[in-house]
C-alpha cells in the first residue's frame, strides 16, 4: 500500500566508438543492437547495414562451405533498387543528329542557328554551308567511314565543317590548334586522317601540316558560307550524300593512355543521338534557348555543346575568338547573350567565382551542367550564393568510352557536404557497381563502376589490350554484342539507389577537367636521352588541386636540368599533362619486389623549383607586389623576378587569379593573354608600369580637355598662341 509503480524506458546503449554492434545472448536467441554516431551515419544506412548482416548470416547458414567473398550483400529489399545485368536493355532507334539539324532548316529556315558577336547564321544558311562542304568532301572521294580532320578557331566555319563531315559519312576528328604540333601530328597519324578541313586564314605555326603527304588540306571560310575550296564545286556536279546507319562511326577523340601514345575512342551515330535526344527531352531544350560553346576541340563534350542546340532549334552562341574564359570576360558575355544552358567543369567555374563581376546575375540561365570532375557541395553553395537568380544545377558523369554522359543528378535545394552523387543512369543504360568477383555490390559496398548500354562507343582504334580489358562481354547474358565497360572508377550505391563516386582504382587523375594517365607522361619522359629512369604520380597541392609530380633520375653522362625536361614534355603533351613540379633523385625508391615505392617518393615543398636562371629579388615596388601575388597564388615561399610563371607550376586557371589580384591591388585591367606574353615578374612589371602610365596620360589628357572646354574662345586662342610661341 502506498507504493507507486512507474515504467522506465530502456536506457540507450552507449558506445565509445563511432560504430559498435552489441550482441546479446538471451533465451537461446541473439539480439543485435547497433549504436552509431548520428553525425557521421544516416539512420537509413544503418538499418540497411543490419539487413545486410542478417542476409549474410542466412547465406552462411544455408551454404557454409563457400568463401566469404562469394556471399552477396544485395538484400531482397535492395534488389528492387539495384540494376540486374541479366535484364535485356532495349535499343530504341533515335533519329540521327544530321537528320535532326536538317529538319530544323526545313521547319524554321530563318531561325537563328549560330551567333558570334554581331554576326548570325540561320538554320537555312548553316544547312547550305554544311551541305556544300559535304559535297566537297564527297567530290574529293571521301569514302564512308574515312577519317576527316577539322581544325580552326571557334567560328561558323568550324560548326559547318563538323556538320559536313558527319553528312559526308566521314568520321570526325577535331584537332585543337592549341595543342603542341607533335601531339596534333600524332593524333592525325593514329586516326589515319586523309583529309583536313582547315578553317580561316592560314597560320605560320601550322605549316607542318603541309608536310604530311598523305593529308589533303581543304580550306574553309571562317565566317562566310563555304570557302576558297568550294568555289569550283559547281563544276564537279552534285554528288549524292551517303545514307547513314545508326551503327556507323561518327567521330574519334583521344584520351590519355598508359603508353606514350594516347588512346583513340571511336563513337557512333546512335550513341551521339541517344544522349542528345535524351538531354533535349529531359530538360525541355527548345527554340527559345541559347546555349554556350565554351569547350575546346580536344574533348568529346564539344559535340554536346555544338549539337544539342542545333537538334533542338535553339541558338548556339559562340564567344568571339579574342574572348578569354576568365570571369571578367565570360560571365558578362553569358549575361549579354542571355545564355540559358551552360556546360562547364567545376574547376573552371571555381575560377570564375574568384572575381565575379557584381553586376552579373545570370538570371537567364535555366540549367548549368557540370561534368569532367567531382562536383562538391561547397562549389554548389558558392555558385548559388554568387548567382542566386540562375537556374538549376545538374551533375553529369560518363567516360568518353560510353559516349558523353551516362549518369545524371539534379542537385536539390538542400545539399549534403562533400562530393555530390552522379545519380541515376540514362534510359537504356545500367550503372553497375561490381565487386572483384563480378557480383553486383550491395548498398554502401564499394566496387568498380561498370557501364552497360547499347549506345556506348565502338571502342579504341589503337589499344587492343586495353580494349580486351575494358570492354568485356556481359557474363550474365549469352550475347557477345552485350558488352559492359569497366571504367576504373570506384563507387557505391546510396540507400536511395543513387550512385556515388569514391575515386579511382588506378593512378588516373583529372587535372582541370582533363583525364590524365601519369604513366603516359612517364613513358614520354623516359624517351629523353638524358633520363635514366623516372616516374610520374598524381598529388594534391596546397589548394587541394590535383597536380602531377615528375621524379627523375638523370643519366650518368649528362645531368639534365628541370627546364630542359619541362620544355621537352611541353613539345609533346597538352599543358595539363606537363607536371607542375619535378624532383631530381639519385635513385628511385623500390619495394622488396623491385617496383617503385610510391609512398617513399618525397612530396614537393614550397621552395622555389629548379629553374634555368638564378634567383633575383624584386627591385621596384611593382615587382614586390607581383612577387607577393605569385608566391601566394603558387603557394611558394620565394619567387624571383626572372622566374617563369608556368615553369613555377602555374596554369591558365591560376593565371586568372593573378590577373584578378593585379586589378584589385594595382588597379590595372590586363587581358589574360598578357601573362602568357609576359610570363616573368620583370616582364609583367613592365607591362603594368606601361599600363599605369597610359592610364595616367589618358586621365591627364581628359582633365586638360575638360579645362579647355571651360575656356572662352578668346582664352583658348590666347593659350594656344602661347604654346606655339
Amino acid at each position: 500500500p502506498g507504493m507507486r509503480l512507474e515504467s522506465i524506458g530502456r536506457r540507450e546503449t552507449e558506445s565509445k566508438f563511432d560504430l559498435t554492434l552489441y550482441v546479446k545472448d538471451q533465451n537461446q536467441r541473439l539480439y543485435l543492437d547497433l549504436v552509431y554516431n548520428a553525425d557521421l551515419f544516416e539512420q537509413v544506412r544503418m538499418a540497411e547495414m543490419l539487413k545486410q548482416f542478417e542476409h549474410l548470416l542466412k547465406q552462411i547458414i544455408e551454404t557454409p562451405g563457400r568463401s566469404i567473398q562469394s556471399y552477396s550483400l544485395v538484400t531482397p529489399q535492395s534488389a528492387r533498387l539495384l540494376p540486374d545485368p541479366a535484364t535485356v536493355l532495349p535499343e530504341l532507334r533515335c533519329e540521327l543528329v544530321t537528320s535532326l539539324v536538317t529538319s530544323w532548316a526545313k521547319q524554321s529556315p530563318k531561325k537563328t542557328a549560330v551567333r558570334q558577336g554581331e554576326r548570325a547564321w540561320t538554320y537555312e544558311e548553316l544547312s547550305a554551308s554544311a551541305g556544300a562542304l559535304a559535297q566537297l568532301l564527297v567530290a574529293h572521294k571521301t569514302q564512308r567511314g574515312e577519317v576527316v580532320a577539322v581544325a580552326g578557331p571557334k567560328s561558323f566555319g568550324l560548326v559547318s565543317s563538323m556538320m559536313a563531315v558527319l553528312l559526308s559519312g566521314g568520321v570526325l576528328l577535331a584537332v585543337d590548334r592549341n595543342l603542341p604540333a607533335d601531339r596534333q601530328r600524332l593524333m592525325l597519324r593514329e586516326a589515319g586522317a586523309k583529309r583536313l578541313l582547315y578553317i580561316g586564314a592560314w597560320r605560320k605555326e601550322d605549316e607542318w601540316m603541309q608536310e604530311l603527304s598523305e593529308l589533303t588540306i581543304l580550306k574553309v571560310g571562317q565566317n562566310e558560307a563555304g570557302g576558297s575550296d568550294t568555289d569550283g564545286l559547281s563544276n564537279l556536279g552534285a554528288k549524292e550524300l551517303p545514307e547513314l546507319s545508326p551503327d556507323d562511326a561518327a567521330y574519334i577523340f583521344f584520351t590519355s593512355g598508359t603508353t606514350a601514345v594516347p588512346k583513340g575512342v571511336m563513337g557512333c551515330h546512335k550513341g551521339l543521338s541517344h544522349f542528345l535526344t535524351w538531354q533535349r527531352e529531359t530538360f525541355s531544350v527548345g527554340p527559345e534557348d541559347r546555349c554556350a560553346q565554351l569547350t575546346g576541340l580536344s574533348f568529346d563534350v564539344v559535340l554536346r555543346d555544338i549539337f544539342l542546340p542545333l537538334i533542338s532549334g535553339s541558338t548556339l552562341s559562340i564567344p568571339e575568338e579574342t574572348d578569354e574564359l576568365v570571369s571578367e570576360h565570360v560571365l558578362p558575355w553569358l549575361e549579354r547573350e542571355g545564355i540559358t544552358l551552360l556546360h562547364t567543369v567545376p574547376s573552371l567555374a571555381q575560377s570564375w567565382m574568384v572575381s565575379a563581376p557584381p553586376t552579373v546575375t545570370l538570371s537567364s540561365l535555366r540549367w548549368v551542367f557540370f561534368a569532367g570532375e567531382p562536383l562538391t557541395g561547397s562549389l554548389v553553395r558558392r555558385w548559388r550564393e554568387s548567382f542566386p537568380d540562375s537556374g538549376q544545377i545538374v551533375n553529369l558523369y560518363g567516360p568518353t568510352e560510353t559516349t558523353l554522359a551516362k549518369c545524371f543528378y539534379t542537385v536539390p535545394t538542400q545539399i549534403a557536404s562533400g562530393v555530390q552523387p552522379v545519380g541515376r543512369p540514362l534510359p537504356q543504360t545500367q550503372a553497375l557497381v561490381l565487386a572483384e568477383n563480378g557480383q553486383v555490390c550491395g548498398i554502401g559496398e564499394p566496387g568498380e563502376i561498370v557501364l552497360r548500354t547499347p549506345f556506348r562507343s565502338l571502342g579504341y582504334i589503337n589499344a587492343t589490350e586495353e580494349q580486351r580489358k575494358r570492354f568485356v562481354a556481359n557474363p550474365s547474358r549469352d550475347n557477345p554484342a552485350d558488352l559492359i565497360y569497366f571504367s576504373g572508377d570506384r563507387g557505391r550505391y546510396r540507400p536511395d539507389g543513387l550512385l556515388e563516386i569514391l575515386g579511382r582504382l588506378d593512378n588516373q587523375i583529372k587535372i582541370r577537367g582533363v583525364r590524365v594517365e601519369p604513366d603516359e607522361v612517364a613513358a614520354i619522359l623516359s624517351q629523353h636521352p638524358d633520363v635514366s629512369s623516372c616516374v610520374v604520380v598524381g598529388r594534391t597541392n596546397a589548394q587541394d588541386e590535383n597536380i602531377l609530380v615528375g621524379y627523375v633520375v638523370a643519366s650518368a653522362r649528362n645531368q639534365v636540368k628541370v627546364p630542359e625536361i619541362r620544355s621537352y614534355l611541353s613539345k609533346a603533351l597538352p599543358s595539363a599533362m606537363v607536371p607542375s613540379a619535378f624532383i631530381m633523385l639519385d635513385t628511385l625508391p623500390l619495394t622488396p619486389n623491385g617496383k617503385v615505392d610510391r609512398r617513399a617518393l618525397p612530396a614537393p615543398d614550397q621552395s622555389r623549383p629548379e629553374l634555368e636562371g638564378v634567383f633575383v629579388a624584386p627591385r621596384t615596388p611593382v615587382e614586390k607586389v607581383l612577387v607577393g601575388i605569385w608566391a601566394e597564388v603558387l603557394s611558394l615561399k620565394q619567387v624571383g623576378i626572372y622566374d617563369n610563371f608556368f615553369e613555377l607550376g602555374g596554369h591558365s586557371l591560376l593565371a586568372t587569379q593573378v590577373i584578378s589580384r593585379l586589378r584589385d591591388t594595382l588597379k590595372v585591367e590586363l587581358p589574360l593573354r598578357s601573362l602568357f606574353e609576359a610570363p616573368t615578374v620583370a616582364d609583367m612589371a613592365l607591362v603594368v608600369t606601361q599600363n599605369q602610365a597610359k592610364k595616367a596620360g589618358q586621365e591627364n589628357l581628359a582633365r586638360m580637355l575638360t579645362e579647355v572646354e571651360r575656356l572662352s574662345d578668346k582664352e583658348a586662342h590666347h593659350l594656344l598662341t602661347q604654346e606655339i610661341q
